[in-house]
């Protein structure tokens, strides 16, 4: 990441600023940084010749500096004190003769913060100074042994997977354990191959297993699972076929199905999770209520079959599979809850069942435009939904609400597309007309459609939004 302040020959490492808060941003008083916190920032403008306006932990500050600066740029600082409700800082990147060495800016920063310079340290570095994070000691020791739990060798250069995972989990203040880190990673890997995904697989497995399953169970509790997770692979899997009001009340019970009822208690080695506490989410149809647990219950029974020697493989895939999707569906409670402050975002993923096949057709996101505390407000709210299709490629729509005016922006593969879905915007005008909204012209932009799953830390997430607590019903 490039940290030079400014243009060769203008700034030099160990130079001071002073730091001051925009008036209209910060009434309530300043954010709480101590003596010695390093802090990232990026210049957003300059405002007089030694003013500059810079965004630092997400929020707005002044800045006056001797200094020259230039707009783009990310600045990295340390707190030296706070005087006159003004703060100073010292400019911590290197001068400009290190310019073109980039992992050279970052080399200074473990040591002032006490730390090694390991590959695991500056990797953390750049993505807290990325998403804003604030920059501490006993915050990087955090999340490098959250890393611990997940890399197969202590010190390597993390991937971008798990780094997003630690990232959520020190953002959503959920516990710093083993089985918590595991699972989100498990879930987070899985979103990001691709075309299938968690629910996609799950579905897929449960369909496949099935003519298997029945003939080779014999026993009523093991049967009566099994048919409870055959119920539900039925109930979360969209027909087409079956018309609107069918796919309107399978939509629901899909995308109930990825949500808690409650809190998750964390557990994980108990059936996968120890149950719920606290208060409830959404409410779900039964077949597709606490997945994880019912399917982690139903691989334990298969144990007693063991015993029998018979079809030594074919039973050693099933436990091996399900171990794999329970684990990645808690991962998806996990991702879908916690309790810190975050951006607002919820995330599904919408298997369909076209000509006897199960496919991943697309994604769903929901976001909460007004903050993470505040329930999904019908009139102020972003969707967006990307569909693969046979005919007109992937496309992705982005879909405002903001009280009774929609806007639409949309990504498609080609541009004829764009054209097709023009002509047919008038019917969708008069439908949500007769809602109540005034339904804009859609802009498209033709370009390559990917996923729109991009939690924070893997590559192009910088400005990706976290996932909030679930206080919604579906």
């Amino acid at each position: 990441m490039d940290l030079i302040l400014s243009a060769p020959g203008q700034v030099r490492a160990g130079g001071h600023a002073t730091l001051g808060p925009p008036p209209s941003r910060h009434k309530g008083g300043l954010p709480a940084w101590r003596v010695g916190h390093v802090i990232g920032g990026k210049v957003l403008a300059r405002i007089s010749a030694d003013t500059y306006l810079l965004v630092v932990e997400g929020q707005g500050v002044l800045a006056r500096s001797a200094f020259s600066l230039e707009v783009g740029q990310f600045v990295v600082m340390e707190v030296q004190e706070f005087r006159d409700s003004r703060y100073m800082v010292r400019l911590l990147s290197p001068g400009p003769e290190q310019k073109e060495k980039g992992e050279e800016a970052m080399k200074s920063l473990p040591h002032q913060l006490g730390l090694k310079d390991t590959p695991v340290h500056r990797a953390l570095i750049q993505a807290f100074i990325a998403q804003k994070l604030p920059l501490t000691a006993e915050r990087l020791k955090e999340a490098a042994l959250m890393l611990g739990f997940l890399q197969a060798r202590a010190g390597e250069v993390p991937s971008p997977e798990e780094i997003a995972t630690v990232l959520h989990a020190l953002k959503r203040e959920l516990p710093p354990r083993p089985e918590v880190l595991q699972a989100l990673h498990a879930f987070v890997n899985a979103e990001k191959e691709g075309r299938q995904g968690t629910m996609t697989r799950l579905v897929s497995f449960l369909f496949s297993a099935s003519p298997v399953l029945e003939e080779f169970l014999t026993d009523a509790q093991g049967r009566s699972l099994w048919l409870q997770l055959k119920a539900a692979a039925k109930a979360l899997v969209l027909r087409p076929h079956e018309g609107p009001a069918g796919v309107a009340e399978q939509l629901r019970s899909l995308l109930g199905a990825q949500l808690p009822r409650a809190e998750p208690s964390h557990g994980y080695e108990e059936g996968v999770g120890k149950g719920f506490e606290g208060r409830r989410y959404g409410e779900v149809s039964p077949p597709g209520r606490d997945l994880p647990t019912r399917l982690r219950q139903f691989i334990r029974h298969l144990d007693q079959y063991e015993a029998t020697g018979e079809k030594p493989a074919f039973l050693a895939s099933i436990k091996e599979e399900g171990h794999g999707l329970a684990r990645q569906l808690w991962g998806q409670y996990l991702w879908q809850t916690g309790k810190g402050e975050g951006e607002a975002y919820l995330y599904f993923s919408l298997p369909v069942l076209l000509d006897g096949q199960i496919l991943k057709w697309g994604e769903l996101l929901i976001k909460k435009d007004r903050g993470s505390t505040v329930v999904i407000d019908p009139q102020d709210f972003t969707v967006t939904i990307l569909v693969h299709t046979r005919h007109l490629g992937t496309l992705s729509l982005e879909i405002r609400v903001r009280k009774s005016e929609v806007t639409v922006q949309g990504k498609v593969e080609y541009a004829w597309v764009g054209r097709l879905l023009d002509s047919c915007w008038s019917t969708l005008e008069e439908a949500l007309e007769g809602l109540g909204y005034r339904l804009h012209k859609a802009t498209w932009a033709v370009c390559r459609v990917t996923s729109i799953f991009n939690p924070q830390g893997t590559p192009g997430s910088g400005t990706a939004p976290g996932v909030i607590s679930v206080d919604v019903k579906v």
